[in-house]
């Protein structure tokens, strides 16, 4: 019962990553895309760059790094890359940080997202 209450919270999370609305509206529309539809099209297309352009990246990291970079917006917010609110701006970095520490507190049991947006984080090998 308690992996099932674990997995309801976590289905809650990623559908409130589905919220999150970018600044920037998509290029076959005016709607604005949300972070989910970006970061699967981000996994897409760098999945096919991956495998077309004989790169020797690890897919799985890539694949990983996709699904998760914009995952800390869930708490911190999308922050605007042209924004007339420079406090806004200048607090992503302290917000962000605040929230990857929420999710890995959220999803202890979830070790692998704890590992996979540290690494991100680091931006310390060539996937990231």
């Amino acid at each position: 019962m308690e992996n099932l209450k674990r997995l309801l919270i976590f289905v809650k999370f990623t559908n409130d990553f589905k919220k999150i609305e970018r600044d920037i509206p998509q290029f076959s529309s005016f709607k604005k895309e949300s972070d989910s539809d970006h970061s699967y099209q981000l996994a897409m297309v760098s999945w096919y760059l991956a495998v077309t352009e004989d790169s020797n990246l690890n897919i799985e990291k890539i694949l990983k790094y996709a699904l998760i970079h914009d995952l800390p917006e869930v708490y911190a917010g999308d922050t605007p890359l042209y924004t007339s609110d420079n406090n806004y701006l200048d607090s992503k970095k302290d917000r962000e940080v605040d929230s990857i520490e929420k999710i890995i507190k959220d999803f202890t049991n979830f070790i692998d997202l704890k590992e996979c947006i540290k690494k991100y984080e680091k931006r310390e090998d060539d996937e990231s």
